[in-house]
């Protein structure tokens, strides 16, 4: 979340206390899941999370991680969480990617 919302000063107390730079998401029941806080950096809208992107590149993350992220997350007006007003949602397609782009089926 600190990564999502783009604040530094929670992201160097989460490190401090030790925090895995590293660590996945659960991957959820309809498949999607296993992102890193790299993810939340890249994926930020319009490149707003850039500097922060920058900053946990010098931590030197591993961007070898896999994740399973949905296609077209505004079909249907889904959004890119697991969970939509309470229930779960399914994706018709689902890449798997590393924070370099790289996927797979």
């Amino acid at each position: 979340m600190a990564v999502e919302y783009q604040e530094p000063a929670a992201i160097e107390l989460l490190l401090s206390r030790h925090a895995d730079l590293n660590a996945p998401a659960q991957v959820g029941v309809n498949g999607v899941g296993g992102h890193t806080p790299l993810y939340h950096a890249i994926g930020t809208n319009s490149g707003t999370g850039f500097p922060v992107f920058r900053e946990l590149m010098k931590l030197g993350p591993d961007l070898s991680t896999r994740a399973h992220i949905q296609v077209n997350p505004a079909h249907n007006d889904l959004v890119m969480d697991c969970i939509y007003k309470g229930r779960d949602h399914f994706f018709d397609e689902m890449l798997t990617l590393t924070p370099r782009g790289g996927h797979s089926a």
